[in-house]
């Protein structure tokens, strides 16, 4: 008994089962990175909004950054009423990258849907500053902070012991997330709208207060240190808790969580057809590399679109390929077998 078996093969089928994609957006390196729940898809998303072009980070801003934050809670640690165990910050690049991931919006909001393999929860601290022409330099990220610390006036020691709710606690919610006991890591990063908006986002790990929660425990000074922790009492950050075994020289401490390989952000490679702005490390003061910012981003953008256009093409014509010889495969198969093919 012979079967006719009817191999239709329709070009415009075929291409439909490869799509194009050239998503522009800033995922991190790692995953799950996100809650599934529904307030967060569009936090998820990570994607680039119109005209947002994002500020990379180099080792002299993270440095810089982290130690301005660790000397603001070295003098806290003095203040009232006084917490009893502060812990020093290092810094993570898993949290950059989340950090990247919700600055690419350009939005002044903050977003407690992230995570990491290392930080079930995560906090943020989030502010914009309108720079009318201005380049883009280090000085922005100590303005930032400073509005943040300026929220202290609002801060009393009833909010120490629980953070209000409502637009009570909204008004400090950045002083409590750069002031608790709570975190012991953060990541930095920033970008910049075509409306001359630049936006800086922290994201602590583990997370900050909640509202209802206390902002840090309150005693003698290094009285409650975090497991790992002890206060050696020396300069610069003297009343901080610092992780045993780890310096705390100026030069070592923001440092000192140097990522693996694998946890290393890499642009050119790990991310496609973003929108970035690059600084050299080598090279300082940073307002230099803001002069050729256009520049360097249209370039990079143009070598990337291309190299992934040609990426998506080898793809597409291997998949191609692929088909054809296995098509070539079901044909001698049922040849051999004795089948009546037939082309239409």
């Amino acid at each position: 008994m012979q079967r006719v078996f009817f191999l239709v093969v329709y070009y415009s089928w075929f291409c439909s089962l490869y799509t194009f994609q050239n998503e522009d957006v800033m995922k991190p390196s790692f995953t799950p990175y996100c809650s599934t729940r529904d307030i967060c898809k569009s936090a998820c998303e990570c994607a680039f909004a119109t005209n947002c072009t994002l500020l990379q980070m180099d080792s002299n801003i993270r440095k810089e950054v982290l130690s301005y934050i660790n000397k603001i809670r070295n003098i806290h640690a003095r203040g009232e009423p006084q917490p009893s165990g502060l812990p020093m910050l290092l810094y993570n690049f898993q949290l950059e990258d989340i950090s990247s991931c919700w600055s690419v919006r350009c939005e002044n909001t903050y977003s407690e849907c992230f995570f990491t393999p290392h930080f079930s929860e995560t906090s943020q601290t989030v502010g914009r500053i309108l720079i009318h022409g201005k380049i883009p330099t280090l000085n922005l990220w100590y303005e930032i902070l400073n509005f943040w610390l300026g929220e202290y006036k609002l801060m009393t020691a009833e909010a120490v012991r629980s953070l209000p709710a409502g637009g009570k606690g909204e008004k400090i919610h950045n002083y409590a997330q750069l002031l608790t006991d709570r975190t012991l890591y953060i990541g930095c990063s920033w970008s910049m709208s075509s409306a001359e908006w630049v936006t800086l986002v922290c994201t602590y790990g583990p997370r900050g207060p909640l509202q209802g929660e206390a902002v840090y425990r309150t005693g003698p000074s290094c009285s409650s240190c975090p497991k790992g922790y002890t206060c050696n009492n020396k300069n610069p950050y003297n009343n901080l808790c610092t992780p045993i075994g780890v310096h705390t020289s100026t030069s070592t401490a923001s440092t000192s969580t140097k990522p693996k390989a694998s946890e290393r952000k890499t642009y050119s490679t790990h991310h496609s057809n973003t929108s970035i702005i690059g600084f050299n490390e080598s090279q300082s003061p940073l307002p230099e590399h803001f002069k050729k910012a256009t520049e360097i981003r249209k370039r990079k953008k143009l070598v990337k679109k291309q190299q992934s256009t040609g990426g998506h093409l080898l793809s597409g014509f291997s998949l191609m390929v692929g088909f054809l010889l296995i098509g070539f495969i079901i044909i001698f198969i049922m040849a051999f077998a004795g089948y009546t093919i037939v082309f239409v």
